[in-house]
């Protein structure tokens, strides 16, 4: 049975965060979120240590002779006040003697010191075990400290494990997490991953009045920026064409995630005046300072081409900029980047146009350089006028996979095998004479990863000429030979079957005896959903047919990934897919309150699977005496929504989404 716990302020707050399956989210009533951007601080040396990104999960490695490696939020708006932390956390089952997780001091002070002693355990700093079983599942992590008091807790899946009195005169405190080696034995690895990063400050208050805006005109158009306003959850962009007011509305800005805007809505020649204003649950601020601004008939247009790119850490790319111009606008424009990612470098060729034009930019990463998607802002100013646009670059880990994957050989195979990802397509290449009896011999490209998933992938083509050659879908507790696992399973002729080794060393079991005339081009999938594992096909990854479906006693963290073996140990399979995803447990995307009605929403439930929501004022309580609101099912592409009436002053609540 699987849940996920969502605390609620009462009605008329925003509703603050939305969590994972098995995230229990504390109490934050008198808190508001705030935008607190993480560095990256990396001390490693070894090839594969390091930080890395796959979408929103940051995986952070150390090995025997790295130091650390990790994230560091420290731009907090009131170090005299209670600040929080929250976050989602998972560590390998070879973690060891290495901290995850601190409440730290420029001076070295550390009040939260959550560390992995033996595998599987927690503690803090020094202390005594107050956790076991950990290892290869997500739990939450809700940590905070007042500096004023002292005060210092940190919760573990809503449960209070750390509570610590520190007395200190610091004022200058910083959140982390990552990998930092307590004593790494020889040959030892510890690799942690993190999500679901949330930051809260102690407000009773609006948030203050926004300072520093500024307006910058240009052709049709006006770009505003300010600073931050602590506590701020919504800017509120006002207009006038008179100084003084009155100011109409023109946008809301989420304040979480953003300073600026651009207001196209104006007309040339025009002079404007511009206010902005800040607000939380508490009320809005007042509004800032006056800026006037008045768009030209003359003006330049900036476009990036190609609107993306993809590398491998340590590459390099270009993108082409023109510079379109206006109403015989001829003035110098020069060109600046921003939001690259560390490690990366970009320059213009030439870096200052006079009037149309077009320029290079060159970006050259390191094999240091983080994996990830990241947009890229590039700006042209030109005297008084302003303008920008986007590209996205991508950048692969060095051996040329997606942040988050690992490529193996697994058993004894006699030509190496190898993986590579480029422009959606993984290129898998397997030797080992097949998956099947007590050990399996293949090429093995997979994420690690935790909890119930649904892995997906078209089988575009392969190249082995053995008609059982294999290519497919796997979940697989380890990547020993004798692992016990679940597949899916394409061949080049004699079709497709779901292969399962029920236990560790046991042999194979084709579940349903091979399904005849299902060739390349192919889609795979297969689903767990506690121990039960599912598996399909499908021709247009639309209209699946169930292959056949059994109970596993498989380990909650796990690999999943893309198999391919050539039946023959003296050749290599080549396998092409596209369309590949691994999807976790059911996540909520969208959670707000809405006049007096609590609305939440998500997607990657199982389709046609039922699901529950429950409601208490006690978290305390057992379930059994929760009260169910809701009964339904997942929707065919496994999204949920639920809706809740609540009156004003009625008391706080706790709401459970639970699945058999």
């Amino acid at each position: 049975m699987k849940t996920l716990l969502i605390w609620l302020p009462a009605i008329g707050l925003t509703a603050l965060a939305a969590r994972r399956m098995d995230a229990a989210v504390l109490p934050t009533d008198g808190y508001v979120t705030y935008n607190n951007t993480y560095y990256v601080q990396n001390w490693t040396t070894n090839v594969g240590s390091g930080c890395f990104t796959n979408g929103n999960v940051i995986e952070t490695v150390v090995q025997y002779g790295d130091q650390r490696c990790e994230l560091r939020w420290s731009d907090w708006p009131d170090q005299n006040t209670y600040n929080q932390f929250e976050m989602d956390a998972m560590f390998s089952p070879e973690t060891q003697n290495t901290c995850i997780h601190q409440i730290k001091s420029n001076t070295g002070g550390e009040v939260i010191y959550l560390q992995v002693q033996n595998p599987g355990t927690l503690r803090n700093d020094n202390g005594s075990v107050f956790l076991t079983g950990m290892a290869g599942t997500w739990f939450h992590v809700n940590s905070m400290f007042n500096p004023v008091n002292g005060d210092g807790r940190a919760y573990i899946n809503g449960s209070l494990e750390v509570a610590r009195t520190y007395s200190t005169t610091d004022r200058f405190w910083y959140f982390k997490c990552g990998c930092y080696n307590n004593g790494l034995p020889p040959g030892g690895i510890s690799t942690a991953w993190f999500q679901n990063f949330t930051n809260w400050v102690y407000f009773t208050n609006a948030p203050p009045t926004p300072t520093g805006l500024a307006a910058r005109a240009g052709g049709g158009q006006v770009a505003l920026s300010w600073y931050p306003s602590p506590g701020c959850t919504n800017y509120f962009v006002k207009r006038s064409t008179a100084s003084g007011g009155p100011y109409s509305t023109i946008a809301a800005v989420p304040g979480t995630t953003s300073t600026n805007d651009t207001d196209t809505s104006v007309v040339n020649g025009t002079a404007y005046y511009y206010v902005v204003s800040a607000a939380n649950a508490f009320g809005e601020s007042a509004d800032s300072a006056q800026v006037e601004a008045t768009p030209a008939n003359q003006g330049f247009q900036i476009s990036g081409s190609p609107s993306s790119q993809t590398i491998n850490a340590g590459e390099a790319t270009n993108f082409t900029l023109t510079i379109t111009t206006n109403g015989n606008f001829s003035g110098s424009i020069s060109l600046e980047v921003t939001g690259l990612p560390i490690g990366a470098s970009g320059n213009f060729s030439p870096a200052t146009l006079t009037g149309a034009g077009t320029s290079t930019l060159a970006i050259s990463t390191s094999t240091n350089t983080s994996s990830g998607s990241y947009p890229l802002v590039i700006t042209g100013t030109g005297g008084s006028l302003t303008n920008s646009t986007t590209v996205a670059l991508t950048v692969n880990s060095p051996n040329g996979l997606p942040a988050g994957w690992t490529d193996v050989d697994i058993g004894s195979v006699g030509l190496a095998g190898s993986a590579s990802y480029n422009s959606g397509t993984f290129s898998v290449a397997g030797s080992g004479s097949d998956i099947w009896t007590t050990g399996d011999q293949f090429n093995y490209a997979y994420r690690s990863v935790g909890g119930n998933m649904t892995v997906i992938a078209r089988v575009a083509s392969e190249s082995g000429t053995a008609s059982y050659a294999k290519a497919g879908v796997m979940i697989r507790e380890t990547t020993a030979a004798d692992s016990i696992q679940a597949s899916v399973l394409l061949t080049p002729t004699n079709g497709l079957a779901m292969e399962v080794r029920p236990t560790t060393g046991a042999s194979s079991i084709n579940l349903t005896g091979w399904i005849r005339n299902i060739l390349p081009p192919q889609w795979v999938k297969l689903v767990r959903w506690g121990d039960t594992f599912t598996g399909y096909y499908s021709a247009d990854g639309s209209t699946w047919t169930e292959i056949a479906s059994t109970n596993l006693t498989m380990a909650t963290g796990v690999t999943a990934g893309l198999a391919v073996s050539a039946h023959d140990n003296t050749s290599l399979n080549t396998a092409a897919f596209d369309n590949v995803s691994i999807s976790l447990s059911p996540v909520v995307l969208n959670l707000l309150v809405n006049g007096t009605n609590l609305v939440f929403s998500g997607t990657n439930g199982m389709p046609g699977r039922n699901f529950y929501v429950l409601s208490s004022t006690n978290i305390g309580l057992a379930l059994t005496n929760w009260t169910i609101l809701l009964t339904n099912s997942f929707d065919g592409s496994g999204s949920f929504d639920f809706t809740n009436s609540q009156n004003p002053g009625e008391p706080h609540g706790f709401y459970l989404l639970q699945t058999p």
